[in-house]
């Protein structure tokens, strides 16, 4: 493992220890707030009739803005400060809960498609 000191986007102003508690607290944040809009947004693809990949794609964009949002809102524009939020944020915030919201978006929209048509 090498030192923080040889991370090229080392900012020796970042230099804290990590509290559990607080990381816990902002992952399930951002899962609350992912889970909601996958729901919302696959009842949306429903309603709306969308077949195919016009629903992936829709949910891709969904799920990307709302990642990029909670950054913003959360971290302002600093976004060399993630590191001390999160272990790993690109894995944390992206990759962690994509197969869990995919699954929560396709039964929302499988069920307000059947409910519409």
């Amino acid at each position: 493992m090498s030192s923080p000191q040889n991370d090229p986007n080392f900012d020796p102003s970042l230099q804290y220890k990590l509290n559990n508690h607080n990381y816990v607290h902002n992952l399930e944040t951002l899962k609350y707030i992912q889970d909601s809009t996958s729901l919302l947004t696959g009842c949306c693809c429903g309603i709306l009739q969308f077949r195919n990949y016009d629903g992936f794609i829709f949910f891709i964009l969904q799920y990307l803005v709302v990642v990029a949002s909670f950054v913003l809102i959360y971290n302002g524009s600093n976004h060399k400060s993630l590191k001390a939020y999160y272990l790993t944020p690109l894995n944390n915030l992206v990759v962690d809960n994509l197969f869990r919201e995919l699954a929560s978006f396709t039964m929302a929209w499988i069920l307000c498609n059947c409910i519409v048509s």
